[in-house]
């Protein structure tokens, strides 16, 4: 059970890096520059966007992967991520794979992601549950299921407040990279409404100071160079951690290069690195 749960964070972390911008791929033929790409401002820089994580914990290094996939459809974008184990440990955990979908529609005059689904599922040996939970803002209600090994177990729904609007983690950290909550600067906090997870409905970013920054990057033995260090609060139930902390160190563009999920009940911090980010074709 502990090692079920470990799964689910390294998914997060697989989504939080999920929302970043194409940069430069490592180990990839005609891609840009990772430090040497002018900042995206609009969605549409996001299409195609790949980006490929190893995630480690405890004392496994690169026991999963994780893989995201941002694309624009007809009626609106769509963000996938997947995280699974791998290898020994794939075959000690039932090789368990996590799976995230948020389908959004443009938002602002098109310079925004406002979500109207979002759906998670996690597989492990034959088992599976799925959670789906959809945002009707015309009727203002909110509504959620989770199914287990293809039966419904529970289905309920709440009306949205008004003059509010839901995110998910990952429509967050776009609407982010475009600078759709405001100008990013160092220091500068932002609070956004999130999907609310047993009495917890938001999701806190704040923009780290260069101190705060140079003690990061001490403490994790980061080279020095330009960039965002972002310290981001979610409701903890999202990745069952202690106190819903995630620390993202992302380059000038805020592309994450590494990624920290802390206190994760039972495992401790669990680490991403990237490894690889490349623009795909997703009309194919």
């Amino acid at each position: 059970m502990a090692m079920n749960k470990n799964i689910t964070l390294l998914m997060l972390i697989g989504f939080l890096l999920w929302t970043s911008t194409v940069g430069g791929g490592i180990n990839a033929s005609n891609s840009l520059q990772l430090n040497d790409r002018a900042g995206s401002n609009s969605i549409a820089d996001f299409d195609g966007e790949k980006l490929v994580y190893d995630i480690s914990f405890l004392w496994f290094k690169d026991a999963a992967v994780g893989t995201t996939i941002f694309q624009q459809e007809s009626e609106g974008c769509v963000a996938r991520l997947t995280a699974e184990t791998k290898g020994f440990i794939g075959f000690i955990t039932g090789y368990i794979k996590h799976f995230y979908v948020s389908h959004m529609k443009m938002a602002g005059e098109e310079i925004g992601l406002q979500p109207y689904l979002f759906e998670k599922k996690i597989n492990y040996q034959k088992r599976e549950e799925k959670t789906i939970t959809s945002l009707d803002y015309e009727k203002r209600i909110r509504s959620w299921s989770t199914t287990k090994n293809g039966k419904i177990k529970d289905w309920k729904s709440e009306s949205i407040p008004l003059r509010i609007v839901y995110y998910d983690i990952l429509s967050t950290l776009y609407n982010f990279r475009t600078s759709y909550y405001g100008e990013i600067q160092k220091g500068k906090d932002f609070l956004i409404h999130a999907i609310p997870e047993k009495n917890e409905s938001e999701i806190h970013i704040h923009v780290g100071t260069r101190e705060e920054e140079l003690k990061f990057k001490k403490e994790e033995n980061i080279e020095d160079s330009e960039g965002y260090f972002l310290i981001i609060k979610i409701p903890k139930e999202i990745f069952k951690t202690k106190n819903g902390e995630v620390l993202i160190w992302g380059n000038k563009n805020l592309l994450p290069l590494n990624v920290i999920v802390r206190d994760y009940i039972g495992f401790g911090d669990i680490r991403g690195t990237l490894r690889e980010a490349v623009k795909v074709d997703t009309k194919s």
